[in-house]
């Protein structure tokens, strides 16, 4: 299988999660982070789910939830409840990402690391799991040695750029990208020095 990355905006789009375990719970905060509407469906939930900003359905899996949803999680213990969910989100045009592996799903979250607004994904195709599970705490850490403020002077100057009317000379944008360059190659020397 050959994958395609990209990072979507889900803000305030409806996003089912089936499960209520930890894979569940761990999938659900990252959706919560990234501003979805979500909704969890499964007839047992840790407790730890109502401390979250969701809509709970405390029942069994039926397709009709899937409805208007933009993504779909199968996070059941149940292997064929979890291929059912997906058979039914496929039917649907609804993407679905299934514990039970890449194959069963129709697409897979890579493993991540976050300082700010800078963000790493990590993924082997579905292929090797640990690894970029382990490839992702490595990352981390490294992320970890850049200060905020250089990401922030990066992301003003592009900003500014950005905003840059036409009238302005090409000569002032190459001066804005060259900062940029020059902010960034600041950022990877303090990475690879520590």
């Amino acid at each position: 299988m050959k994958f395609y990355n990209l990072s979507i905006d889900i803000r305030q789009r409806k996003c089912v999660v089936v499960g209520g375990g930890k894979v569940a719970l761990r999938k659900v905060r990252k959706l919560c982070a990234a501003d979805a509407d979500v909704v969890v469906v499964s007839p047992e939930l840790l407790p730890e789910f109502y401390e979250e900003n969701i809509i709970i359905l405390q029942e069994k899996y039926k397709k009709t939830v899937l409805q208007g949803a933009v993504l779909v999680f199968a996070a059941t213990s149940g292997f064929t409840v979890n291929q059912q969910i997906c058979k039914d989100a496929e039917q649907l045009g609804i993407w679905a990402n299934s514990v039970n592996g890449v194959e069963y799903g129709s697409f897979i979250i890579p493993a991540t690391c976050k300082k700010e607004f800078l963000t790493i994904g990590i993924t082997t195709d579905g292929k090797a799991p640990s690894l970029s599970k382990e490839l992702r705490k490595y990352f981390q850490e490294q992320l970890a040695k850049i200060e905020t403020e250089m990401l922030s002077e990066i992301a003003a100057l592009r900003a500014k750029m950005v905003a840059s009317s036409e009238e302005e000379t090409k000569q002032t944008k190459q001066k804005l990208e060259q900062e940029i360059a020059k902010k960034t190659a600041e950022i990877i020397t303090k990475i690879k020095g520590s």
